[in-house]
């Protein structure tokens, strides 16, 4: 049993004994994955809005997969380029700075842990979440200052192709505004929130299909990480993820989403900013890809205090987001999120 790893019984280890044991776990069981190195570059260049597209280009360039890769995305239906678009040189201005590192960001995810397999575990499914997560705490945190805008954030915001209705829906309510969000990236805590999931199958083996177990037996009314800390005994994958973003180097924010984004201290705007647009990937992509959790018919009613356990802890007990205005706010990016997702998917995974 995966329990013995951390105690017997109903024992209660301190965090930081936790902690060592599962780094231990993982230098030992398993070779910790690094992210590719096109990937380490373009999140640098990502860091200085100065940085010059020769050099992102170039830096594509020595990763033939990934030319090929945003080539394909450029032609595919979602910008319909087509003959336009035949070298890295020509999609890189026309595609954006953003959507080419969210593009990277992506294929890195699936390119490292493309060799996992786990009973019940489906890495496209893992995938498509993050991604949901990602694009929806984008969307979420986009400035909605349109006078502001510079020239990539009108490109980006014109691929999120939002209706009238949802972008007054958006800016009635704010968010960006109301978190006093700046420079975080949004989209990269999204995509990453759940990295220690896949670590998680990759070097426990047995456990996945245990806590799916656990979760069937619960009749999907409770979390997954509820089950993972009544199973392991603090093995969590917010846990796992924390440590491989230190092993990533990822800076602090994100290793904070990481780590809580189920329960953001007050004025941890960012990793409630995750928090929340992991409900909603919840709701369009679940993990398990099987559950059946709850959440999907609560924003339907707009019944939300009944999932209360599948939302940011404390939810209700901040002023920053009534529940009315987060189903308001699911209405308003549920088909970009959607789409967006799926497009991007087709690209990476060759769909």
């Amino acid at each position: 049993m995966v329990r013995s790893q951390f105690g017997d019984g109903d024992e209660s280890l301190p965090p930081e004994e936790i902690r060592q044991r599962i780094l231990n776990d993982l230098e030992t069981m398993a070779v910790l994955p690094s992210l590719p190195q096109v990937c380490q570059r373009i999140l640098q260049l990502a860091k200085n809005p100065d940085s010059e597209i020769r050099e992102w280009i170039e830096t594509l360039r020595a990763d033939p997969m990934t030319c090929a890769m945003i080539l394909r995305h450029a032609h595919s239906a979602a910008y319909g380029f087509q003959g336009e678009v035949n070298s890295i040189d020509r999609a890189v201005p026309l595609l954006g700075k953003n959507t080419i590192k969210n593009l990277v960001v992506c294929d890195a995810i699936r390119r490292t842990f493309i060799a996992v397999s786990e009973s019940g575990f489906s890495l496209d499914s893992f995938w498509l979440h993050s991604a949901a997560v990602g694009f929806a705490a984008r969307i979420l945190s986009f400035p909605l200052d349109e006078e502001r805008w510079t020239a990539e954030q009108q490109l980006e915001f014109e691929g999120f192709k939002l209706s009238d209705e949802e972008v007054a829906s958006l800016k009635e309510i704010d968010l960006p505004k109301r978190l006093k969000l700046a420079d975080e990236d949004a989209f990269l805590g999204g995509m990453m929130h759940d990295l220690g999931i896949v670590v998680m199958v990759s070097s426990y083996p047995d456990l996945y299909p245990l806590l799916v177990e656990e979760l069937k037996a619960h009749e999907w009314g409770e979390t997954l990480q509820a089950i993972e800390e009544s199973i392991t005994q603090g093995l969590t994958h917010a846990t796992v993820g924390e440590i491989i973003a230190e092993k990533w180097n990822l800076e602090e924010g994100l290793r904070t989403v990481i780590k809580f984004h189920h329960h953001a201290d007050v004025g941890d705007r960012f990793s409630f900013l995750v928090g929340v647009a992991d409900v909603l990937g919840e709701v369009l992509y679940p993990l398990p890809e099987e559950a059946t959790y709850p959440l999907g018919e609560a924003f339907e009613t707009g019944e939300l205090k009944r999932v209360a356990r599948f939302l940011p802890e404390g939810f209700f007990d901040q002023d920053q987001l009534s529940s009315e205005e987060l189903v308001t706010l699911a209405k308003a990016v549920f088909p970009a999120v959607k789409r967006l997702s799926e497009e991007m998917r087709d690209s990476i995974f060759g769909g």
